[in-house]
C-alpha cells in the first residue's frame, strides 16, 4: 500500500508513516489502500465546481460542490454589501470630496458625483441581506 484513504474523514495517509500514525492514535479504522496515482489525482486541485468526496465503495472521487446553506448565502450577501460600501467610501475619500465640500472647493461635477455616491451608499444600507440570493444590487454610479 502506497497511501491509505479514510472515507469517513475524507483524508489521505502516507503508508510510509503507518507506525507514527498508529503510535499517535491517528490511523483511522476505515483506511482503504489506494495507489499513488489515486492519491495524486485526488489530492490535487479539484475541477471547477467539484470537491473531493467518496463514491459508494468509499473510494475518493470528485463530487459536485454542495449548494450554500441559507445562512451562508446571507453571510455572503453581508460581505458583498460591506465590500461595495468600503469600495465606494475609498473612492470618495481618494477624491477628497468631504474635505473639498467643507472648504467650498467641490466643483459642480464633483458635487453631482458625490451625491450619486452617497445615494448609492444609502441604497446599500437599505439592502436586506436576508433576501439573498435574490438581492437587487444597485448599480455603481460611476466608473472606478
Amino acid at each position: 500500500m502506497d497511501y491509505g484513504y479514510s472515507p469517513s474523514l475524507n483524508l489521505f495517509y502516507n503508508a510510509k508513516y503507518y507506525d507514527l500514525y498508529v503510535a499517535s492514535g491517528s490511523w483511522p479504522n476505515d483506511i482503504i489502500s489506494v495507489s499513488e496515482k489515486v492519491f495524486l489525482e485526488y489530492s490535487n486541485i479539484a475541477p471547477e465546481g467539484k470537491v473531493r468526496g467518496k463514491d459508494s465503495s468509499g473510494f475518493p472521487c470528485w463530487v459536485d460542490l454542495p449548494l450554500p446553506t441559507r445562512q451562508e448565502q446571507i453571510e455572503t450577501a453581508k460581505a458583498e454589501i460591506k465590500r461595495r460600501f468600503d469600495e465606494v467610501n475609498t473612492y470618495i475619500n481618494y477624491h477628497q470630496w468631504p474635505s473639498k465640500l467643507t472648504l467650498g472647493r467641490l466643483s459642480a461635477l464633483e458635487m453631482s458625483m458625490f451625491n450619486k455616491a452617497l445615494s448609492y451608499l444609502d441604497e446599500l444600507i437599505n439592502l436586506d441581506a436576508s433576501t439573498a440570493p435574490d438581492i437587487m444590487w444597485p448599480t455603481i454610479p460611476f466608473e472606478q
